[in-house]
């Protein structure tokens, strides 16, 4: 019996197992263990996830942190050099009488 739905539960499940094999007490325990094996496998590969899948969020969030320290040093850096480029070309732009308005900061 194969049966597809949201709405069965596990203890429907097992339920529908016994029913199919009522009489077979040997096939039933066959097929509890076989199920109980699959869960078992299948939470150990759960558990076997976590741990590479949190080790890339620690490796994420330091990158991250990284790439920010590293742009704000450069924003720190060349902010008094762009700050004096910027004077000197509204110094030329004054002092040539170009008709060019000054670059918003």
């Amino acid at each position: 019996m194969n049966v597809i739905s949201s709405v069965v539960t596990p203890n429907d499940e097992m339920l529908m197992i016994y029913k199919s094999f009522a009489g077979d007490k040997e096939r039933c325990d066959e097929i509890q263990l076989i199920r109980h094996a699959w869960c078992v496998a299948v939470q150990r590969r759960s558990l076997m996830l976590q741990q590479p899948q949190n080790d890339f969020k620690v490796i994420a969030m330091k990158t991250e942190a990284q790439v920010e320290k590293v742009k704000r040093e450069t924003e720190e850096q060349t902010k008094p050099e762009f700050q004096h480029l910027q004077e000197e070309l509204d110094a030329l732009r004054y002092s040539n009488d170009i008709n060019i308005q000054p670059m918003a900061t």
